[in-house]
């Protein structure tokens, strides 16, 4: 399964939530959950500072123009926005505000416990 998260290093609630993102990320990698970013409006050097300090390891994205964001339907329309895609690729979850880790952890683990 796959958790993306739009984000802006100059958007308060993505630099509010990051912290949370990234501990739920490093809690459930052996679970064989995959986080991907999609930053909008940063440089990539201002992105990867950013990561850096909210110790995000997953792998961001530079926002392209529209394009990703056009590639998931429309469902990220503007940062903060978190998806959770099930195992087939679904869209099972989608927090368009900041996330909690609880929240988080709860949509990640409903997912985990369908059937496969």
């Amino acid at each position: 399964m796959t958790v993306v998260v739009v984000w802006g290093s100059w958007c308060p609630p993505c630099v509010e939530e990051a912290p949370a993102l990234a501990r739920v990320e490093r809690a459930r990698r052996a679970d064989d959950v995959a986080f991907v970013g999609v930053d909008v409006q940063d440089s990539p050097a201002t992105a990867a500072a950013f990561q850096r300090r909210v110790h995000a390891e997953y792998p961001s994205f530079r926002f392209d123009g529209g394009r990703v964001v056009q590639q998931l339907g429309g469902l990220a329309p503007a940062p903060p926005t978190t998806l959770v895609l099930d195992r087939r690729g679904r869209v099972a979850a989608r927090v368009l505000s900041s996330v909690g880790e609880q929240t988080l952890l709860d949509l990640v683990d409903d997912v985990l416990a369908e059937p496969a």
